[in-house]
């Protein structure tokens, strides 16, 4: 019998994600680093240093990273100033 791989949500820890609760499972197809990246137009190691720095929520799915795309250009948007 096949298992499923293990599916664990990292959230930033950082203090402007603070403010964001978690949401719970992702509404869309998860993306791989290399999607996100082009998705960002950005090198893959761009991707992995947000992600070393806990600055976008992505889903470890047994040893690979899988991201939402709407998530990560939430995460990424500065907010507005007032």
């Amino acid at each position: 019998m096949a298992r499923r791989p293990r599916v664990v949500l990292a959230y930033p820890s950082s203090p402007a994600a603070a403010d964001r609760p978690p949401t719970g499972p992702p509404a869309g197809p998860l993306a791989t680093v290399a999607e996100v990246a082009a998705f960002l137009r950005v090198h893959k190691a761009f991707v992995y240093a947000h992600v070393d720095d806990n600055t976008i929520p992505y889903y470890r799915v047994g040893r690979a990273l899988r991201f939402d795309l709407a998530a990560v250009a939430a995460a990424l948007t500065p907010p507005p100033e007032a």
